[in-house]
């Protein structure tokens, strides 16, 4: 699709698109476990890639750092459907010292910046305090990561139709660049 996006989605990463907390101790190339199993990881991949043919931007906004964001998301077939990462510095340079409101703020700005009307845009995180003072639509993880009925919710929000991931896709449907096949996944 061309010109600006008119919709997006904002995920954080750590028990957001994870299942787990992904540090310099993970091994990024069993990315099946930190993404929460195969049938999880390929939900997750139908998901973002129907709303990436449907011309929503996806971007992921992180307290981690991306040297550790990056080669996980790649490693699980991920990374084509991410726009941009915003990790830790970038967060810290919009509140620091003020916790959780950085990425209220930084959102509040790509917004600005994108020209995305509040109401089009989405952010997903698993801590609720990340929610207050959010300028767009919010989904809070009620578990590890995002399930079914988060997909369901940010669908809703974002006038997506619900049955585009009714399914599981399978690897081979997405026809990966053989980085996600090089780290097993």
């Amino acid at each position: 699709m061309g010109g600006s996006p008119t919709k997006l989605l904002a995920l954080d990463f750590d028990l957001t698109l994870t299942v787990t907390q992904v540090n310099e101790t993970t091994t990024v190339s069993d990315a099946v476990a930190i993404f929460g199993g195969k049938d999880r990881l390929d939900l997750l991949r139908s998901f973002l890639a129907s709303l990436k043919d449907h011309g929503v931007e996806i971007i992921v906004v992180s307290w981690n750092l991306r040297r550790f964001i990056r080669p996980a998301l790649a490693c699980a077939g991920l990374l084509p459907y991410i726009s941009e990462i915003f990790d830790r510095p970038q967060v810290d340079a919009f509140s620091p010292g003020r916790g959780a409101a950085g990425k209220a703020l930084l959102m509040a700005s790509l917004l600005t910046d994108r020209s995305v009307d509040p109401g089009d845009a989405v952010f997903v995180d698993d801590k609720s305090e990340v929610g207050l003072g959010m300028p767009c639509k919010f989904v809070c993880v009620s578990e590890a990561g995002v399930g079914r009925s988060e997909i369901g919710s940010i669908e809703a929000h974002l006038g997506m139709p619900r049955q585009r991931v009714s399914g599981v896709a399978t690897n081979s449907t997405w026809g990966f660049d053989g980085v996600s096949a090089a780290c097993g996944c």
